[in-house]
């Protein structure tokens, strides 16, 4: 119910956390980053794809999508390993609130074959729209999650 970053997550949880960067370049936005950015369809996007380890164990396959206007420069001189939430907020782009749909999947075939992904069991996918301060949505990341070594807890109220 907390906003944080994956990595705070993760070691909240108590793993050390390492960040592989496995592609990061600027392009059209696909329809479905399009709705959750409330974007145009097309609009430019840079899309970054990551690997959370937690104790050297691939835990999290991370792709984001950030409008591209938001994070100004060439995208060459970035960390991009570092946290996108900071990187956002040193531009004034504040998150405080995001909406998440959590679902059992499999990892997608060309990331999992790419990324030799394969054979780590089932995933818990977090498509995720994130706003900031002022009511921008600013981030949309499709996180999954390995099944094996994460679980969600959710407190429901009447």
């Amino acid at each position: 119910t907390r906003y944080e970053s994956l990595t705070s997550m993760l070691e909240s949880l108590g793993f050390s956390v390492a960040t592989s960067v496995l592609d990061v370049r600027e392009g059209e936005s696909t329809p479905e980053e399009s709705r959750s950015l409330d974007l145009q369809e097309g609009d430019r996007v840079i899309r970054l794809s990551r690997l959370k380890y937690g104790d050297g164990k691939p835990l999290v396959f991370s792709v984001s999508a950030i409008p591209r206007s938001l994070l100004p420069g060439p995208i060459d001189h970035r960390d991009w390993s570092a946290s996108l939430v900071g990187a956002l907020e040193a531009h004034g782009h504040r998150i405080v609130s995001s909406s998440a749909r959590i679902s059992a999947v499999e990892l997608p075939a060309e990331p999992e074959r790419t990324f030799r992904l394969s054979g780590l069991g089932p995933w818990l996918l977090v498509a995720e729209s994130c706003v900031s301060q002022d009511g921008a949505r600013v981030l949309y990341s499709e996180d999954y999650h390995r099944g094996s070594e994460i679980a969600f807890n959710v407190l429901r109220r009447r």
